[in-house]
């Protein structure tokens, strides 16, 4: 299977189970409440993420889910905010960027160890500055990542393995904002 096939998997599958949990969560929300955290999603979104000790410094669009190929948009020149999960802050929840496991990307991210930083800077020009907990390989339908509860923090998340059969997820705890 050809690396953009399994990486539409992993989204596919990713997506399914986390489109139910968002859906029953946001069904809850009055209308004018959910236009607001869209507005304020748009604003805090990440824009660019540099992580120093690989020498990956990129933009950062949009991770959409299109319904009708039933895969995330993911391309070639970029890293990409999965839109299910929150935007950088403060406050709480997890961030999560993927992207494909190209040297330019994020395919060097398994070398990332304690001490090491990743920083999103956002539309609004703020930047959020994380440093490394732990990693871990995961099954494509691996949906915790998705959580909206817990500390700040940020997840990257690449295919790994034998023809992309697996997930790397690197997991950073929230240092500082500026």
């Amino acid at each position: 299977m050809s690396f953009p096939a399994v990486c539409a998997v992993f989204v596919a599958n990713v997506l399914i189970l986390s489109i139910a949990t968002a859906y029953f969560v946001r069904i809850k929300s009055a209308e004018s409440t959910l236009f607001s955290l869209q507005q304020r999603q748009s604003i805090d979104a990440p824009v660019q993420i540099m992580v120093p000790q690989i020498g990956v410094q990129k933009p950062v669009k949009p991770g959409t889910y299109d319904l009708s190929k039933d895969s995330w948009l993911i391309t070639q020149d970029a890293a990409h905010f999965a839109s299910l999960s929150v935007a950088p802050n403060t406050k709480k929840g997890t961030t999560v960027i993927y992207a494909h496991n190209t040297t330019d990307l994020f395919g060097k991210i398994h070398k990332l160890n304690t001490g090491d930083i990743v920083v999103l800077t956002t539309q609004d020009g703020r930047r959020f500055t994380y440093g490394y907990l732990s990693q871990e390989k995961v099954s494509p339908t691996h949906v915790t990542v998705f959580r909206n509860d817990g500390r700040p923090q940020l997840t990257l998340i690449t295919c790994t393995g034998p023809h992309n059969n697996a997930r790397l997820l690197v997991h950073l705890k929230l240092i500082t904002t500026n």
